[in-house]
């Protein structure tokens, strides 16, 4: 398994449920607004990103494999 760079962090588990929580929460906002909820996640993820302090994460590829492909599928 390869080691992640320094200024990296992974993914925990309680912190991956959070951010589907609040992907979750942000939809559901977004539908009942009429407004795309997908155009909402991508313009709150794209300003998070900017959030000076904030440290980059990083999802480990074989967690990318077993949750997003299958879907896709």
């Amino acid at each position: 398994m390869r080691k992640p760079a320094t200024n990296l962090i992974t993914v925990s588990g309680v912190q991956l449920l959070l951010i589907i929580g609040v992907g979750i929460a942000v939809s559901a906002l977004a539908r009942r607004r009429k407004l795309e909820p997908g155009m909402i996640i991508v313009v709150l993820a794209a300003a998070a990103s900017f959030i000076p302090g904030v440290p980059r994460l990083e999802l480990e590829s074989e967690l990318i494999l077993a949750i997003v492909v299958p879907p896709l599928l």
